[in-house]
């Protein structure tokens, strides 16, 4: 993404917009087993400019986080039960968003999702 200075776009005055990486890339497999859900994703985002003169020695590093989870579904009767276990930055990887903000290590979830039923007549 590229800012400009006034209403009207000047390559000489435009910047770009800090924070913003040139390259996101997401990719995910997923494994399906009956009721049983596997799945790996990796993130990547490049470096990113953190001021209006994109000098590259105060550009932020670029860097992968790799994800997982496993999840389980139950049907009962005419409604579900989702159980999943989760790990996010898998790797422990250290990396900033923004400059001098920690962003958290390797995060585990438990998450459960009950889904009622409609009655449709």
């Amino acid at each position: 993404s590229r800012g400009v200075n006034a209403s009207t776009w000047n390559n000489e005055t435009d910047f770009v917009m800090v924070y913003t990486p040139a390259h996101v890339m997401f990719c995910e497999v997923e494994v399906n087993y009956k009721n049983l859900k596997v799945a790996v994703n990796n993130k990547y985002t490049s470096s990113r400019f953190t001021d209006e003169t994109n000098l590259m020695i105060r550009a932020l590093a670029p860097y992968h986080i790799t994800g997982a989870f496993v999840s389980w579904l139950m049907k009962m009767n005419r409604s579900e039960l989702e159980l999943r276990v989760s790990a996010d930055n898998m790797m422990n990887i250290s990396y900033e968003s923004v400059r001098a903000y920690a962003m958290p290590g390797r995060v585990i979830q438990l998450t459960a999702n009950y889904r009622f039923a409609t009655n449709k007549k």
